[in-house]
């Protein structure tokens, strides 16, 4: 009866209907992300009763999310609490009947098969391209069906992919976008109004592919401008479908890249970097080797360390073995600070408008250049298995 309550409104709207809330009840979804899209959809598929949610994300609340992200608060980012769970905590007291499931962690060629073998439905709400390139990849080599969203300045996108029947990420956009040629929050900001509103089509297409009211023919890129008031809804056409490596080869290079790589974090000035294999971190001995550094603070999901505001910073030094351009060097890392979740570390640059010395040739035989786009600093890669420092 209780249940009936909470939900009658919802089961009144024909489309629903009460078969259709019987098969929102029983749906399992992963949502990949929990920012401004995530949380929001996370909520809205809560409240609707889906099964099963898992929320998964490698972040941690901050003080500049507060303007878009409704569904975090002040004391989430006073107790350093990853998203997830906080999105967790929140989202079992609006529903309880809903099994949430929260992972910190990140999303790579490893982990995704893990994360998405068990569901029915994928969401995406992540800030980068490369992760969506993975659960294209992913989603397409089991079937899954998956919905992409994005949101930046004041426009945001959507378009349900449901594999080989519909055109996929690689259909539209061929090839992972050049480092800097797309808009980011950093560069061209965010309104909340967006990113609550392609948040909420991303819900809506949620329900209406696990309640059966989707057909494939009907899948279309979703655009909005809630500042200009524009509108549309693109066809992609399938004939793209012919040509995707995707579709047409099943070949799946992004799934099957290497795990330990760099991404850019959307709003954090920030590069993450992601080790090849897993392992549990000591943070009360890492807090021990670090504090020369600067004062560090850690709970059971994040360490913090942050140099002091002095003109000379520490310079951190570690020999890289495994490292992200393939030859054995001395790597510096000037540190404002670093913020180390589950097995990702977070290391935000000292901002400086002079461009550091390259590092010799030896050292880069790739000759390629540095790693970061808004600030320029050298990326250290993780010595797998290694402790994070020495």
């Amino acid at each position: 009866m209780q249940d009936r309550d909470r939900y009658s409104r919802q089961v009144r709207f024909v489309p629903i209907g009460e078969e259709g809330q019987r098969k929102i009840s029983a749906a399992r979804v992963a949502l990949i992300g929990a920012g401004a899209l995530g949380s929001v959809s996370a909520e809205l598929l809560v409240r609707a009763g889906v099964g099963f949610v898992r929320i998964v994300d490698r972040d941690f609340v901050e003080l500049s999310n507060l303007q878009r992200q409704s569904l975090y608060d002040e004391e989430d980012v006073r107790r350093n609490l990853p998203k997830a769970v906080a999105a967790e905590a929140k989202l079992r007291r609006i529903n309880s009947t809903v099994q949430v499931e929260a992972v910190v962690d990140d999303v790579n060629p490893s982990t995704v098969e893990d994360t998405i073998q068990d569901v029915d439905l994928v969401l995406d709400a992540l800030d980068n391209f490369e992760t969506r390139f993975v659960i294209n990849d992913a989603c397409a080599r089991n079937s899954k069906p998956w919905i992409y969203s994005a949101a930046v300045g004041s426009y945001g996108l959507v378009m349900p992919v449901i594999p080989g029947k519909s055109p996929c990420l690689r259909c539209m956009m061929g090839s992972l976008p050049a480092p800097g040629t797309s808009p980011t929050c950093d560069t061209a900001g965010v309104i909340g109004p967006i990113t609550h509103l392609i948040a909420s089509i991303q819900a809506a297409e949620a329900l209406k592919w696990i309640c059966g009211a989707m057909s494939p023919t009907d899948v279309r890129l979703i655009s909005y401008d809630v500042w200009e008031n524009k509108f549309q809804r693109i066809d992609i056409g399938t004939d793209s479908m012919k040509t995707c490596p995707v579709c047409a080869e099943g070949r799946f290079e992004y799934l099957n890249g290497s795990p330990l790589r760099t991404v850019t974090l959307c709003g954090r000035n920030a590069v993450q970097l992601i080790p090849a294999v897993k392992g549990n971190l000591d943070f009360v001995r890492m807090s021990e080797s670090i504090s020369a550094f600067g004062s560090v603070q850690f709970n059971d999901f994040l360490l913090r360390c942050s140099s002091p505001p002095i003109p000379r910073l520490a310079m951190i030094r570690k020999k890289i073995r495994r490292p992200i351009f393939g030859a054995a060097a001395q790597s510096a890392v000037p540190i404002a600070y670093m913020d180390i979740v589950s097995r990702s570390v977070f290391v935000r640059p000292i901002r400086s408008h002079t461009r550091p010395k390259r590092m010799p040739p030896a050292a880069h035989p790739s000759n390629k250049t540095d790693v970061m786009m808004p600030v320029y600093w050298r990326v250290a890669a993780l010595a797998s298995g290694d402790p994070i420092l020495r």
